[in-house]
């Protein structure tokens, strides 16, 4: 009898002891695991906020080439106009100074006229270049 009571209390030593390692093994192994998942969730985050990122640029980039692209589109609409004007301007001058004034006077008016058409085209075209490459390549300048 004696000896079953012995066996039994030292079962039961045993099962405590197992008793008392399972819950500090069960709660290293849930530790792991909440480390493993915190570090999961923190590599989607993570990827997300790439993700976000990248699109942000990408949308800013297409943002900035849009607003480049209709800034010339203006100034080019702009110098076509301007040229249009003064080259209208000139065949008004030019058929009243045929009639008032000799070929000279004509050829030199002519000139002058489209010296200045040429410049105003080239000062419009270069504002529109510069415009653009500072807003699409604002490290050039």
């Amino acid at each position: 009898m004696r000896e079953e009571e012995e066996g039994k209390v030292r079962e039961e030593e045993e099962a405590g002891e197992e008793d008392a390692i399972t819950p500090d093994s069960t709660k290293e192994e849930k530790c792991q695991e909440n480390a493993e998942m915190d570090e999961r969730v923190e590599r989607r985050r993570r990827k997300q906020r790439s993700s976000q990122t990248k699109k942000t640029s990408q949308l800013l980039l297409a943002l900035s080439l849009s607003l480049a692209l209709s800034h010339l589109s203006l100034s080019l609409s702009l110098s076509l106009s301007l040229s249009l004007s003064l080259f209208a301007f000139q065949g008004l001058y030019l058929s009243l100074s045929l009639s008032l004034c000799s070929q000279q006077l004509i050829d030199s008016l002519s000139l002058s006229l489209s010296l200045s058409l040429s410049l105003s085209l080239s000062l419009s075209l270069s504002l529109s270049l510069y415009t653009f490459l500072s807003t699409c390549y604002p490290s050039l300048f």
